[in-house]
């Protein structure tokens, strides 16, 4: 039942293009806000490459954060940047992909 915060690669790219041109020096998180679990990940995945996978789980890491969401309020109220993408559209492009590539061989 852990959970973090996917962001899609392509929404990382723009919020750094977003603050390349700026003079200070800044640290800002990218995320969306919204905390996902891995089992919702691993269902959504599932679902769109049509594996059929069978769920496996094991004991947590020792140590492993059990829950991670971020905020990205900072770099709106900046450069008025939000994330784009939705955690499904980002994983259909990023299985779209790899499964191109993969062809390509």
């Amino acid at each position: 039942m852990q959970t973090r915060d996917y962001v899609f690669v392509g929404d990382v790219v723009k919020a750094s293009l977003t603050t390349l041109n700026d003079k200070a020096s800044d640290i800002f998180n990218i995320g969306t806000g919204i905390e996902t679990d891995v089992n919702e990940l691993f269902h959504i995945i599932n679902n769109i490459t049509g594996k059929g996978m069978v769920e496996k789980h094991g004991p947590p890491a020792a140590g492993e954060q059990m829950r991670s969401v971020i905020t990205s309020d900072k770099i709106f109220a900046k450069f008025n940047w939000r994330p784009a993408t939705m955690l499904e559209v980002g994983l259909k492009q990023t299985v779209n992909f790899f499964q191109e590539r993969m062809e390509a061989k």
